[in-house]
């Protein structure tokens, strides 16, 4: 019986803290930074990603442009990503489930959005790649 009441007190108490974070004031964005708690769509607009197929080869640049979370290939340095097309879908606090497709097959991917709009690419699966997407000018 002392056990369970060591117990409950511990999980009480581990409750209590987790509410006093939960009810902390968020602090505001700065100037020319993006909201990305609040990020329900990518901003539409250019973007410029550094890219790699199967974690095979160098990097290569692709220009795309994002319209309602619609994907559609501008420009790219390689073959591999000619005819790009995708979609992106809010998964939440600024991450956002990317569907690919091209030329040489398709690709998941989730972007992870910084508050100076950059966004960090993971593939699924991971195979190490350092992919990067960014908000160009047009």
């Amino acid at each position: 019986m002392k056990n369970l009441l060591t117990i409950a007190i511990f999980a009480s108490g581990l409750c209590y803290t987790g509410s006093l974070v939960a009810q902390q004031p968020r602090e505001q964005p700065k100037e020319g930074e993006l909201d990305i708690l609040s990020l329900r769509e990518v901003p539409p607009g250019m973007y410029e990603a550094s890219l790699q197929y199967e974690g095979r080869g160098a990097p290569a640049k692709v220009k795309f442009l994002i319209e309602g979370n619609k994907i559609k290939l501008v420009e790219s340095q390689a073959e591999t990503f000619k005819e790009l097309v995708g979609s992106l879908k809010l998964l939440g606090n600024g991450v956002f489930f990317a569907r690919l497709q091209f030329r040489a097959g398709r690709a998941s991917q989730i972007w992870i959005f910084h508050v100076d709009g950059s966004a960090t690419i993971k593939e699924i699966p991971d195979r190490g790649e350092k992919q990067t997407v960014r908000r160009v000018p047009e």
